[in-house]
């Protein structure tokens, strides 16, 4: 029962807050983490308020097959596009990604990350210390770490706006022993390193955690997904989640089919068929008075007479270092 990996996680995890070292680990990371600033202060990600997100969390679980649809949308997903309160399933939530979401640091290592917790315009991303995969934990702890699950990220945005930015910089620029600082005054982010930068191969883009997130949260809302409910799971799980004080209700966020289907088009029609890549589209919601657009994912297709001939032009997505 693989939704049951979502309740063992999210309980280790709060079997973690019990410890000292961790309660003053969060509010460490609460005051030294440059990203939350842009939008909050440091005091609204401290162990409370953190124990109160866990607390209030509802649980998902995502898909091996979803998930790898989550990130290639989230690819393309609109930089400038608003986030809505209305994006969210719930006011807050734990989420497991299965098959992990990569992403590079400021140095171009790869960090990794299994779960996300969220409440309201909050978010903590979680990592797991004995990843092999993760190259950033060894350079973080000089020795065993003292506990399982790190928090990788904390990240806040507001809702009605468009996606917080975050720097990021060409690869090679800071050796592995360089020194950075990152500061956000009055919403611009600023930088200070020990090494002479290229400011030409420095930039703000938003973070791939959010648009991992956001495109999860609007896939949920399309036709595309199902959502089933899972209260049942293993007696093992359910005592030690019942220790642990963990709902063991989980939502199963999969894929509901591959393919979608073939849009009308009053263009030229084709002579083969042709392999239409899944990509966001604006579209009008909402009642008559009170309209808005909105990005929707549309899914890959296939277009074109069934009897003509495939043209697939191969494209491969993967973590370019």
């Amino acid at each position: 029962m693989p939704a049951t990996d979502t309740i063992t996680l999210r309980t280790r995890i709060a079997e973690q807050m019990q410890s000292e070292t961790f309660r003053t680990y969060v509010d460490y990371q609460a005051e030294a983490d440059p990203t939350i600033i842009a939008t909050h202060s440091a005091s609204r990600y401290r162990f409370q308020a953190f124990e109160s997100a866990m607390a209030l969390a509802e649980n998902y679980y995502v898909h091996p097959d979803m998930q790898t649809l989550i990130q290639a949308a989230a690819e393309s997903f609109p930089e400038d596009e608003v986030i809505l309160k209305s994006d969210q399933p719930s006011e807050a939530g734990f989420i497991y990604y299965p098959n992990k979401i990569r992403i590079l640091d400021l140095r171009h290592r790869v960090m990794t990350i299994n779960s996300i917790l969220w409440w309201n315009d909050r978010i903590w991303a979680f990592g797991d210390t004995k990843d092999p995969e993760d190259e950033v934990w060894q350079m973080k702890w000089s020795e065993e770490p003292p506990f399982r699950y790190d928090i990788v990220m904390m990240q806040g945005f507001k809702y009605e706006r468009r996606m917080p930015l975050m720097v990021t910089m060409g690869k090679g620029m800071l050796s592995p022993d360089s020194e950075v600082e990152i500061k956000v005054e009055q919403g611009r982010i600023s930088f200070w390193s020990d090494e002479a930068l290229d400011v030409n191969n420095i930039h703000q883009a938003p973070s791939p955690i959010l648009k991992v997130l956001l495109s999860t949260w609007r896939l949920m809302q399309q036709t595309i997904t199902t959502l089933d409910r899972e209260e049942k799971h293993p007696k093992p799980a359910m005592r030690y989640a019942a220790r642990a004080k963990v709902p063991t209700g989980v939502t199963v966020i999969a894929l509901r089919r591959s393919e979608g289907r073939e849009p009308t088009s009053s263009g030229t029609p084709l002579t083969y068929r042709q392999l239409v890549r899944g990509h966001w589209r604006r579209v009008w919601c909402g009642p008559a008075d009170n309209r808005y657009q909105r990005a929707v994912y549309i899914h890959s297709f296939i277009r074109g007479p069934e009897d003509a001939s495939l043209i697939i032009t191969d494209k491969v997505n993967a973590l370019v270092r």
